[in-house]
C-alpha cells in the first residue's frame, strides 16, 4: 500500500529506537467506522504468522454416492465414480429413501463397480446416502484413508503511517472534515480505519515498490469464492434469508454468525423487523457498535453495519463464521515483539518544538473453512 507521509516532516527512523504498542489505545478509536477490525481485536484474533503464510481449505466428506450408468433392474450391482468409491467399505449400508437400503458386499476402487447384498432398482444421477459399516470379529484393521487439504497462500502487507505537528496544534483538536496529516490522533484513526477496508477489499499482489518486496493480502471480498449469490428480483425477505442460511452454513462451526451490511443493508433489515414478524430480535450496544440479533433458522445472526459498504458494495451483505476468520501479523526477530500498531517517535534536531512520529502494523487476512462464508449481492429492496 502507498506510504502516506507527512510531508517533509517525518525522516527515517534512527536504528536502535523501541517503537511500542499502542494497539490498546487505537482499538478503542472509531469502532463504529472500523467494525470488522474492532470485533476482531477485542475478540483477540490478531496472530502471529509468517509474512506468506497458508490457509487449509476444510471441508466434510460427501455424505452420498450417485449412481452412474444404467443399473439393470434388480441387479445387485452398479457403478459410482472413482472418487465416490473411495468412500465405501465393504459393510457400507446405503440409503436410498426412506424404505430402500441397500449393504455393499464388494467395492471395485479402480473402476467405481460395486456389489450390494439386495436386488434393487437403482436409476441412473439416484443420490445414496452413506450410512457406517462394521467391522467382523478378529477382523484386519480397515485401509488407512488420507485426507490432503488443499492450501491458499496469502500474504502480510504493511501499512505505515506518519505525523508530526509542533506542539501548539495539539491545543486545537478538530473533528471531521479533511484529514490533517499534521496530528497523532488523526494517524491513529486512518490507520485503522485503512487496515480494517484493506481487510475487506485487498486483493493478493507480491510486487516489488523501489526495488524492495511489496505484499498485499487477499481481503474477504477476494477470499470467499464459493457460497456467493444474489438476492432474486433485487427483493429481500427473512424467506430468502432463511434459504441463503439453509444453502450456505452447512460447513460452518460456529451456532453465532456475523453478518456484515450496508448503511442501507442495514435500513433493509429495519423495514423488515418493523413490517414483518421476526422470531426473535436484540438490539444491543457492544464495543461501541450497535449489533442487531435475529435468530434465523439454528443460527443466531449478529448484525452488523459496515461504513465502507457504500456506492456499488451498498447492496452486499457478508455472512462470516467467526470460529474461522484471524488478523496475521509478523514478529520482530530481534525483539520477539508483534509488528502490529507499533507507534515509533522520532527525536527531535536540537531547537525543534513538536513531535514526529510513524504507526507502522504487518496485517494479513487468515479466512479458514471457505466454505463456512458467504456473500450476498443485490440487497436493494425490503420485501
Amino acid at each position: 500500500m502507498a506510504v502516506t507521509r507527512a510531508n517533509t516532516l517525518v525522516s527515517n527512523t534512527p536504528a536502535g529506537l523501541l517503537p511500542r504498542d499502542i494497539s490498546n489505545e487505537v482499538m478503542d478509536i472509531r469502532p463504529q467506522q472500523t467494525t470488522l477490525l474492532t470485533v476482531l481485536m477485542l475478540a483477540n484474533k490478531v496472530k502471529v504468522d509468517s509474512r506468506e503464510f497458508k490457509i487449509n481449505e476444510q471441508a466434510y466428506d460427501p455424505t452420498f454416492v450417485t449412481v452412474l450408468g444404467a443399473p439393470a433392474p434388480g441387479s445387485g450391482t452398479f457403478s459410482v465414480s472413482v472418487a465416490d468409491a473411495a468412500l465405501l467399505n465393504v459393510g457400507t449400508i446405503l440409503r436410498l429413501d426412506v424404505t430402500t437400503s441397500v449393504r455393499v458386499l464388494t467395492v471395485d476402487y479402480g473402476t467405481g463397480a460395486v456389489t450390494i447384498a439386495e436386488a434393487t432398482t437403482l436409476t441412473a444421477s439416484d443420490q445414496m446416502l452413506i450410512s457406517s459399516y462394521t467391522t467382523e470379529e478378529f477382523g484386519n484393521a480397515p485401509a488407512v484413508i488420507t485426507r490432503t487439504p488443499d492450501q491458499i497462500e496469502n500474504y502480510v502487507e504493511t501499512r505505515r503511517d506518519t505525523y508530526g505537528f509542533s506542539r501548539f496544534t495539539e491545543t486545537e483538536f478538530t473533528y471531521g472534515g479533511t484529514r490533517d496529516r499534521f496530528s497523532r490522533r488523526y494517524a491513529m484513526e486512518y490507520h485503522k480505519i485503512y487496515i480494517d477496508r484493506q481487510l475487506w477489499f485487498g486483493k493478493k499482489v507480491k510486487s516489488t515498490i523501489n526495488s524492495n518486496d511489496a505484499y498485499w493480502t487477499n481481503g474477504i471480498l477476494e477470499s470467499i469464492t464459493t457460497n456467493r449469490t444474489s438476492f432474486a428480483a433485487s427483493t429481500v425477505d427473512w424467506p430468502k434469508i432463511r434459504t441463503n442460511i439453509e444453502n450456505h452454513t452447512r460447513f460452518s462451526k460456529s451456532s453465532t454468525l456475523w453478518l456484515f451490511v450496508s448503511r442501507h443493508g442495514s435500513s433493509i433489515i429495519d423495514q423488515l423487523s418493523y413490517t414483518k414478524l421476526v422470531p426473535s430480535q436484540i438490539r444491543e450496544n457492544k464495543f461501541g457498535i450497535w449489533v442487531q440479533e435475529i435468530v434465523v433458522g439454528n443460527k443466531l445472526l449478529k448484525i452488523f453495519e459496515v461504513d465502507h459498504f457504500e456506492a456499488a458494495m451498498s447492496d452486499t451483505m457478508c455472512l462470516i463464521d467467526p470460529e474461522f476468520i484471524e488478523v496475521v501479523t509478523c514478529r520482530n526477530q530481534k525483539t520477539g515483539a508483534r509488528q502490529w500498531m507499533m507507534d515509533t517517535s522520532i527525536p527531535q534536531a536540537s531547537g525543534e518544538d513538536g513531535e514526529k512520529g510513524v504507526i507502522t502494523s504487518d496485517f494479513g487476512l487468515k479466512l479458514h473453512n471457505e466454505q463456512a462464508h458467504a456473500i450476498w449481492e443485490a440487497a436493494t429492496t425490503a420485501g
